[in-house]
């Protein structure tokens, strides 16, 4: 494999990488899935300023909510594992909302306003709402720091060396699991042949395949085993070090070829 190719492939993947990451966002990390949260904690907010059975109303309501939030999410079509650092992300949302809320009572109160506890709850709505395209950027940013985790040694995978088999694992490396659909399509494969390569890493030991119920059917994932995950990241760092060798020589022009496609805006 000479220079160009391998920066050509790393092009690749790393595009193949990012439109998984945004498929993750785009389904999965939206304001939309935010909402019924906002309803919920808005209700609860509230509920300080109504009165008996108004109040205990308002808090069931909000509770209700929150208990039928998960049965509403969509499947996505890109699934990852909950790390600490999103354990960390979400609690810090938590905790950022319920502080803003505290400190817009406060100020509420301290003007006089009707309703200070509505007012406060609308305030911290909106201002939750404000920051969260800065949360869904800083999620987007680990997502990538995670994928250019290097691995302590670095080789040629012949299995991967071939033209559908390394788009299907660059794939699957931004993400715990891809329904088959999203992953045909954006490889850019019919049904036969992804049912061919799928087989083959699959009698390989790259990829597991599973069945997952939504709410109106069944969808189908794929996933990188351990191993897969392992080989696919020594390909990469292989494919890296081809490029870098290359470089002080002259051999390689720097970045992607002309051919390639254009990596996906953030």
């Amino acid at each position: 494999m000479s220079p160009d190719d391998a920066r050509s492939a790393l092009h690749d993947i790393r595009r193949l990488q990012g439109a998984i990451v945004d498929g993750h966002l785009r389904h999965s990390f939206t304001p939309r899935h935010l909402l019924p949260g906002m309803a919920a904690a808005l209700l609860l907010f509230t509920s300080f300023d109504l009165q008996g059975g108004w109040g205990i109303a308002a808090r069931t309501a909000a509770c209700v909510v929150f208990a039928v939030t998960p049965a509403l999410v969509v499947t996505p079509p890109v699934q990852r594992d909950v790390t600490r650092a999103d354990l960390v992300l979400a609690l810090s949302w938590v905790a950022g909302v319920l502080g803003g809320f505290v400190a817009f009572r406060v100020i509420t109160v301290a003007l006089g306003l009707p309703f200070p506890a509505t007012v406060a709850a609308l305030a911290t709505i909106v201002a939750g709402l404000a920051a969260y395209p800065a949360i869904r950027r800083a999620r987007r940013r680990r997502c990538h720091r995670e994928l250019r985790a290097r691995p302590a040694n670095a080789f040629f995978d012949e299995i991967l060396h071939a033209p559908a088999r390394l788009p299907i694992l660059a794939s699957l490396t931004a993400a715990t699991g891809v329904e088959a659909g999203f992953l045909r399509d954006l490889v850019g494969i019919d049904d036969a042949g992804l049912r061919r390569e799928l087989s083959f890493l699959f009698q390989a030991g790259y990829v597991r395949v599973h069945e997952r119920q939504g709410l109106h059917h069944s969808h189908t994932y794929v996933q990188l085993t351990p191993w897969g995950r392992h080989s696919f990241a020594c390909h990469v760092a292989a494919l890296e070090d081809l490029v870098t060798v290359a470089a002080p020589h002259g051999g390689s022009r720097q970045g992607p070829p002309a051919s390639s496609k254009a990596a996906p805006a953030a």
